[in-house]
Formats: structure tokens, C-alpha cells, sequence
């Protein structure tokens, strides 16, 4: 899969630009050139041509409740899989129709505390959680760049996980029950961005802390023992989202003596909500 726009060559640009003209449907060209949705939707914006709203979103949610998790970092000396599995049981004991993975699965390598990479692939392979009751939508982050973009092997592993769905680097939109939402890990090193208009709501990672800022950023905790900011009260958790008729809720969960506790909840109200509902056309299927 291609993540970046720095892959796209002189022949392959002209290739897309031509068949964007000739009107080829967005998901024909992202299967031919093997591209991520995002990817060639940020490419297109690179060359002037801004998308509709409706076709912004790279797939759709449809069900009540998501699960929202954050910076699990396989194979840093603090990842912790205890937390991984509770978490994904939690999401299917509440009826969950999605997750969402805001980036750093894994640790890569980016400091001394960490295990090879041979062993984050396999524990990739072989431990992260695949259940049969919903699909985890990934967007990459900094620490997954150093090993996704490197080695044959791990991209071979990530792509064909059962039950993941890496969707590319930086942002990606969705819809869910035809509200746009967007979920976001900063990346340096890459320059290609997305354009920018109204969500619901942006889900947030790489902070590593839970922070709400009404209305629109929701900033999720990590999924790891790596806590950054100890001293502001950060906490290792997770967020299940339920999306009713009247409102947009976020359960924001904890562990305690090996266990899941509620920490709080944060309510958005369906008058806000109707602000960003649209129609929908296209998305990507995994």
C-alpha cells in the first residue's frame, strides 16, 4: 500500500490526474494504484481539486457504539496487553460496531526501550485482538512510520491482520449514521494533509492523556503504561462513543486491580450534532 504522497512518481500522477478527468470512480483508482483513500484525497487537494463532503470519508460506521483506542506502542518495554484485551472485551460485551486505533501500535524505534522489530511483527501478528464482532480502523502514527514504511515483512503483517484496516498516515474522515467525524495522529515527517472542514467531532491521539475540549477535539488516553504527563493526573484507558438519536455520549474508562472501571462521561446534544449531518455516496470497504 502506498502512504504517502512522496511515493507518487512522475508517471504514476499522471496516471491518477488522467483517470480523475475521464470521471473513473475515486475507489477504482485507489484499487489500480494500490493508494489509500486519504492519501489520494489529500494528492487531489495537492493539485487544486477539493472534494465534496460526501466523498470525503474513507468508510462508514453504521450502529450505535464505537470503541475509541489510543497509542498501544507493541514492543515498547510499557505496552501492555492486558489493557488491549480488556479493552476489546469491553467493546464487545457493550454490542461495539467499530473500533478505531488513533495510531502508534507500535512502539517502532524511537528510543532505547523497546523490543526488535522482529518481535513487534509477530506480537502484531499474533496477540493484538482479532474479533469476529467488528473491524479496527487504524490510522498510522509517528512510531508505526519508522517500521511500516521500512519492512516488507511488517507491512505484509499489517495489511493482512484479520480485523484491521490501516487506512494511511495523518487524518482520516468517516461517517457514522451519516455524521462526519475525523480521527487524527500528527506525523512530522509527512507534509501531506487533508483538507480541512466541519466535523462532529475529531478523535485524537499521540497525547497520550484524555483531554475534552467541547465541542469539537476529543484527545484519547493511551492504551499503554507509557503515561507522559503523570503529574496533570494522565491515565492508561479507553473511550466507547454511542451515537443516539439525541445525543453524541463518550465513556471514558480506566483499569483498576485488573479490572474496567467508568471514569466520566461527556454528552453532545443533537442540535449540535445536526450541524454536520449529511449525504452520503462513497466509502471504502475493508
Amino acid at each position: 500500500m502506498i502512504y504517502k504522497m512522496n511515493d507518487l512518481n512522475d508517471k504514476l500522477t499522471q496516471y491518477i490526474m488522467k483517470a480523475y478527468k475521464n470521471n473513473v470512480p475515486l475507489k477504482e483508482i485507489e484499487q489500480t494504484v494500490n493508494i489509500a483513500h486519504n492519501t489520494l484525497t489529500a494528492f487531489l487537494g495537492k493539485q487544486g481539486i477539493y472534494l465534496e463532503r460526501e466523498y470525503l470519508p474513507s468508510f462508514e460506521i453504521r450502529g450505535n457504539k464505537i470503541l475509541i483506542i489510543a497509542d498501544t506502542h507493541i514492543g515498547s518495554r510499557k505496552e501492555n496487553f492486558s489493557y488491549i484485551d480488556m479493552a476489546y472485551d469491553k467493546g464487545v460485551a457493550e454490542g461495539v460496531k467499530a473500533c478505531l486505533h488513533l495510531g502508534d501500535l507500535v512502539q517502532g524505534v524511537y528510543d532505547k526501550y523497546y523490543d526488535d522489530i522482529n518481535y513487534q511483527i509477530k506480537a502484531l501478528d499474533t496477540r493484538f485482538p482479532s474479533v469476529d464482532e467488528f473491524l479496527t480502523y487504524l490510522i498510522l502514527g509517528n512510531h508505526d512510520y519508522s517500521v511500516f514504511e521500512s519492512n516488507d515483512e511488517a507491512k505484509y503483517v499489517l495489511e493482512n491482520k484479520k480485523g484491521l484496516c490501516p487506512l494511511g498516515y495523518k487524518k482520516v474522515y468517516f461517517n457514522w449514521n451519516n455524521y462526519l467525524f475525523d480521527m487524527i495522529h500528527p506525523v512530522k515527517q509527512l507534509r501531506d494533509e487533508l483538507p480541512m472542514v466541519d466535523v462532529a467531532l475529531h478523535y485524537i491521539g499521540h497525547g497520550h492523556e484524555l483531554r475534552i475540549k467541547t465541542p469539537s477535539k476529543l484527545k484519547t488516553p493511551t492504551l499503554s503504561d507509557d503515561i507522559i504527563n503523570q503529574t496533570n493526573g494522565a491515565f492508561p484507558g479507553f473511550l466507547i462513543g454511542t451515537l443516539n438519536e439525541d445525543y453524541l455520549s463518550t465513556d471514558v474508562y480506566y483499569f483498576k486491580k485488573g479490572k474496567v472501571k467508568l471514569k466520566k462521561r461527556n454528552y453532545f446534544t443533537k442540535q449540535m450534532l445536526d450541524i454536520y449531518k449529511v449525504k452520503w455516496y462513497k466509502w471504502m470497504e475493508c
